[in-house]
């Protein structure tokens, strides 16, 4: 049997993942602001990752695994004319701070799992990534133009993450 090419060989790989193809668990604490997973507009993932640590020996650097993290995450939710994204990020991060009092909450208060589904080209779910211990941290600036007319407004939301597990 002759080798295949490398054309032959890509030819045979399943159908790709496509970064349309997604779905997002309940939006943590959504309910209370009429904000469901249809606000929810971009989700980026991020991932465990494990930090390398230089021992100098030898007149040279030896790299070994430091300390794990998983980075921070963005979620860009729509803007609706009753302001409910706003109303919902600025209601979770006081669940985090009382901005009046300067008084932080406890973790189990405020902090939350959320979940985001890849899905096949047939709309079945092939991995689920679990996000663990999720909070707002820095909310993005809007920027306001009456330039060009304008467009709508979404917000960028930052979100603090403990752990990453891919089901």
């Amino acid at each position: 049997m002759p080798a295949l090419t490398q054309l032959a060989r890509l030819m045979t790989r399943p159908d790709p993942l496509l970064t349309w193809r997604w779905i997002p668990g309940a939006v943590p604490f959504g309910a209370e602001y009429g904000v469901d997973t249809s606000y929810v507009e971009t989700f980026e993932i991020p991932f465990n990752n494990v930090k390398t640590e230089g021992v100098f020996c030898a007149g040279g650097y030896s790299y070994f695994p430091g300390f794990h993290d998983v980075s921070a995450f963005n979620v860009t939710f729509y803007g609706d004319s009753k302001g409910n994204a706003l109303k919902y990020i600025m209601g979770w991060k006081s669940k985090v701070k009382s901005f009046k009092t300067g008084i932080y909450a406890l973790p189990p208060e405020f902090k939350r799992d959320w979940h985001v589904s890849l899905l096949d080209p047939a709309g079945e779910i092939v991995i689920t990534v679990a996000l663990e211990g999720c909070w707002p941290a820095d909310t993005g600036q809007i920027s306001l133009t009456y330039e060009d007319g304008g467009s709508r407004i979404t917000f960028n939301q930052n979100f603090s993450v403990d752990n990453c597990k891919v089901l």
